[in-house]
């Protein structure tokens, strides 16, 4: 969603409590102005004049269905009420895929040791004409663990990563209250 612009005429739908109102009843499903007037306690003829305020300032259109006349909220009507709310969308996806990546770079790929790997000890047992190959295990996981990269950045990624998802999922849930 871009950013809302709001003119004269959408100061003047939002001057009113009930207007407001009927902006939040439409953000949960589309509805008639009898609805609506049922809902607020209001005369059906005083919603209407408040929906065709509001359909003046573009935050709700009409959409006729057989013989009613449903009201819905435009993208316009929508951003007044949630404002920011793509915005969160996206630090959360972004944020989950930083997380995701450090989880990988640290947990699940083999590191590469930065310097010289012992090689096999060949020892003398042969199989059925092949030679074996043994490593001594206890000398390549030491040599491997003192070379290893700490995986500084990667941390440092998944814990930003981490308080992008915890800011984003706060907000969100803070917002449907």
């Amino acid at each position: 969603m871009a950013d809302v612009v709001l003119d004269r005429e959408s100061f003047r739908a939002l001057s009113s409590e009930t207007r407001v109102a009927i902006l939040k009843k439409l953000m949960e499903r589309r509805m008639t102005a009898t609805e609506l007037a049922k809902d607020l306690k209001i005369t059906a003829q005083a919603a209407s004049e408040h929906l065709r305020k509001m359909e003046k300032a573009g935050m709700v259109v009409p959409a006729k269905h057989s013989k009613w006349v449903y009201f819905e909220l435009t993208e316009k009507g929508r951003a007044v009420l949630e404002p920011g709310t793509t915005k969160l969308f996206v630090l959360l996806a972004v944020s989950l895929i930083a997380v995701g990546w450090s989880t990988m770079r640290l947990f699940f790929t083999e590191h590469i040791a930065q310097g010289p790997v012992p090689a096999p000890i060949i020892t003398g047992v042969e199989d059925a004409g092949r030679t074996l190959a043994a490593t001594s295990a206890e000398k390549a996981a030491n040599t491997f663990a003192s070379q290893a990269p700490a995986g500084g950045f990667e941390a440092f990624i998944l814990v930003l990563g981490a308080i992008g998802v915890g800011y984003a999922l706060a907000s969100i849930m803070r917002g449907r209250r």
